[in-house]
């Protein structure tokens, strides 16, 4: 998004909103889980009393299940980049990086077995449970990948031509700030976040009241913020290093990193390590995203967890195999320049996810009520509260 979005002016719009706009949304989503002690399909009737707000919830249920439809797609390329890297196949092709990325990412047969894995492998985690599946996963992965992300970082620096690189990424054009770039801005960071995707909500419902969920946000908000950060620097210097534009979309993590670890001192190992863990960290986003739509839909329907799992699996699939036939060109042929990957990417993104954004903060400012909203987040908090000042920050210049 960075590099189709102006880089420097991309980045400053997006830590400017993370924190204007990301972060309240993400405070309200969570509060409202608590409040309510349960999941968006049912949780906005309670707390209004009023079933049809309701609906509310399922913009976020349809977004989450778009998202999936071509993230576990994503994950699939990933998984076979992983492969290609440990058997070494990557550092034996006769074709240029961007060729194999395009073959890989069209392998339809390849692809559709590693969703097959991915969603078997999800399926068992998550039966597992919250803490022996997700939080042990993440426990292992995230560290790791994040010191992998700061030694690559290091090392993408160092290189020559790096520095022209680092300025292309931090130096602010304000010419290139515009309407586009904000609305970029603002759907990677709901979909970064994963803001309005049930999940957030969801694990809002199993919050304490005695949990400062003001700190939290602010915590995961910074948190996300930063490692976003740092990847630019492994990413940016690189590109100007091997001459390749930064504005060449999607592949761009697969080009540029095999380009990486085919120039670095044990490039072999490291990659493997890097994708592997990169699967792990992705693995994460596909069970939580999950473990959002389950709990929901049990809570509407009545569902088991097994049953529910199941069912939303099924319906993930569908829409994961319709992305990969229509990248395989087999099924469903571009429109206006996008393929059903784009459209839906598009739809989830800038459309659905904040719209549900915007019909929270209605929700707990004009429905429930500023007072009784903020006097319930405040719970747990000691030192960061919602005041009077916060009020027209969320009844006016948020919407």
């Amino acid at each position: 998004m960075v590099g189709t979005s102006g880089g420097g002016a991309f980045l400053l719009v997006y830590i400017l909103l993370a924190f204007l706009i990301a972060f309240p949304i993400l405070l309200t989503e969570m509060s409202l889980g608590r409040m309510s002690q349960t999941t968006p399909l049912v949780a906005f009737g309670r707390l209004s009393g009023r079933e049809r707000h309701n609906g509310i919830g399922w913009i976020s249920v349809v977004a989450t299940f778009l998202i999936l439809g071509f993230y576990v797609m994503i994950m699939s390329w990933i998984a076979l980049y992983t492969f290609g890297l440990i058997t070494g196949k990557i550092f034996t092709i006769d074709v240029s990086y961007e060729a194999y990325f395009t073959e890989v990412s069209t392998a339809t047969t390849k692809v559709i077995a590693a969703v097959l894995f991915i969603l078997v492998l999800s399926f068992l985690i998550i039966n597992q449970g919250l803490q022996n599946g997700i939080e042990r996963l993440a426990k292992v992965f995230m560290p790791i990948l994040l010191i992998l992300v700061v030694a690559l970082g290091v090392w993408s620096c160092t290189r020559d031509g790096a520095a022209a690189g680092i300025r292309w990424y931090l130096q602010v054009d304000f010419s290139e700030i515009n309407a586009q770039v904000f609305l970029a801005a603002l759907s990677q960071l709901f979909f970064s976040i994963g803001i309005g995707m049930t999940a957030i909500f969801t694990f809002g419902s199993y919050t304490s009241k005695k949990e400062n969920i003001i700190g939290d946000s602010i915590l995961i908000i910074g948190i996300d913020t930063v490692v976003a950060f740092l990847a630019g620097f492994m990413i940016f210097p690189l590109l100007f290093s091997f001459d390749v534009s930064p504005d060449s979309g999607p592949s761009l993590l697969f080009v540029t990193m095999t380009n990486l670890f085919t120039e670095m001192p044990g490039g072999q190992i490291i990659g493997s390590l890097f994708f592997l863990l990169l699967f792990g960290a992705g693995l994460t986003s596909v069970i939580t995203s999950y473990e959002g739509l389950v709990q929901t839909m049990s809570d509407k329907f009545g569902w088991t967890k097994k049953s529910a799992l199941i069912r939303c699996m099924l319906i993930g699939a569908l829409l994961t195999l319709i992305n990969i036939l229509s990248q395989s060109g087999y099924f469903l042929p571009s429109l206006g320049g996008r393929n059903f990957f784009g459209w839906t990417d598009m739809l989830a993104n800038s459309a659905l996810l904040p719209v549900a954004g915007l019909l929270m903060i209605i929700f707990s400012v004009y429905i429930i009520g500023y007072h009784q909203f903020s006097r319930s987040t405040n719970q747990g908090s000691t030192t960061l509260k919602m005041g009077i000042f916060w009020k027209y920050i969320f009844k006016i210049v948020l919407p």
